[in-house]
């Protein structure tokens, strides 16, 4: 079953500043479902190659979270809430990368989602390293954003080299790194 809710590909418009929580839905509803909540970098685009590894096994879920510099954390669990009751999902397995652990909390307080199980990728309850947080914060507010992009674009050059034979996960990247600039940036050290 191919995505729903998405178009293909997001204009220059979608790459504003918004509140637009975007979901896609992958794979057969009788399948066990796995919630992917994206780390700082917010995009399920980085997730390509997992997705594509565990299609037929289960119904992925993902989301690309707004640039936004208004939300909280609970305003990012609601809207994930709200999204997967749009969708009429109200159980499943969440894996959570990193920051996308600090949704997942208040996610799990819900009363209209069951969690059946947390799987945390890098996940934390509270940084242990927290002058990293703070220094991290500080250096995507400072940085210019060219150098910023440098290592967006490094990145990209070892993935296009790692993920070779798979052209999926090279559009993937391809598209995550015109997305990259100052609304990513602000969103990213909110």
């Amino acid at each position: 079953m191919s995505a729903r809710l998405v178009p293909g590909r997001l204009s220059a418009s979608d790459l504003r500043m918004s509140d637009d929580l975007q979901i896609r839905v992958h794979g057969d509803a009788a399948l066990p479902t796995l919630i992917y909540l994206p780390g700082l970098h917010g995009d399920w685009l980085l997730v390509t190659r997992f997705r594509l590894a565990v299609a037929g096994r289960v119904r992925f879920v993902e989301f690309t979270y707004p640039n936004t510099v208004t939300w909280s954390l609970a305003d990012y669990a609601a809207a994930v809430e709200g999204k997967l009751r749009e969708q009429g999902i109200a159980h499943g397995w969440v894996l959570a990368e990193s920051f996308g652990s600090q949704v997942a909390w208040p996610l799990l307080q819900s009363q209209t989602f069951r969690a059946e199980g947390l799987i945390l990728a890098g996940g934390f309850a509270k940084h242990p390293w927290l002058a990293a947080v703070r220094a991290t914060e500080w250096l995507l507010r400072r940085l210019p954003l060219a150098w910023l992009t440098a290592i967006v674009s490094g990145y990209a050059v070892v993935a296009r080299w790692r993920f070779k034979q798979n052209p999926e996960v090279l559009a993937a990247l391809r598209e995550f790194k015109a997305r990259w600039g100052e609304p990513l940036r602000h969103a990213a050290a909110h």
